[in-house]
């Protein structure tokens, strides 16, 4: 399977949306207490509805699987059926403050190319470094990001009551950057 990054369109946003309240109850089940899921699920889509223009996208690229084609008779096929893998989304210049994949296309190379795309964005921008912030309790993240040069910088209590580590990956150290 091969994946492409594209910019973000308003037409992604009902997939991004249904794919955060699927998936986010998954990931953060033993993380976020249950009763908080919820609002962590509204966190999520209230920042992306916020700062959609500067998502990307990861979707897979065509030839598509034969379960990705479009129905004709429902508008959200290609949304919901495969094609769109995960996103991610740079604030402020360098804080990559969300990266997702959706289960199906989780460890096939989608959450790497999303990634690698930030951080360009985040070093074409002229910044030095990038940010980001894991839960502490999410272990295949925290490594994933660990295994891509990421490091903690700190570590924190989040407003869902779980430990967050703050990340940071040093882009260019050359005296020549901003």
């Amino acid at each position: 399977m091969t994946f492409r990054i594209r910019p973000a369109a308003a037409t992604d946003l009902p997939f991004l949306a249904e794919m955060f309240a699927r998936t986010i109850p998954e990931v953060y089940r033993d993380i976020v207490p249950a009763h908080e899921l919820s609002g962590r699920v509204g966190n999520v889509v209230e920042t992306l509805m916020l700062h959609w223009p500067n998502a990307r996208i990861c979707e897979v690229a065509p030839p598509w699987p034969a379960h990705a084609w479009p129905d004709a008779d429902d508008p959200l096929a290609p949304f919901t059926h495969g094609r769109l893998a995960g996103m991610a989304l740079v604030v402020n210049g360098s804080h990559v403050s969300l990266l997702w994949v959706d289960t199906p296309h989780r460890r096939k190379g989608a959450g790497l190319l999303l990634l690698r795309d930030a951080e360009r964005r985040v070093a074409k921008g002229g910044f030095r470094s990038a940010t980001l912030e894991v839960y502490a309790d999410n272990v295949p993240a925290l490594r994933f990001y660990e295994a891509c040069g990421w490091e903690v910088e700190r570590e924190f209590i989040g407003q869902m009551g779980a430990k967050v580590y703050a990340m940071r990956k040093v882009l260019c150290d050359c005296a020549a950057c901003p």
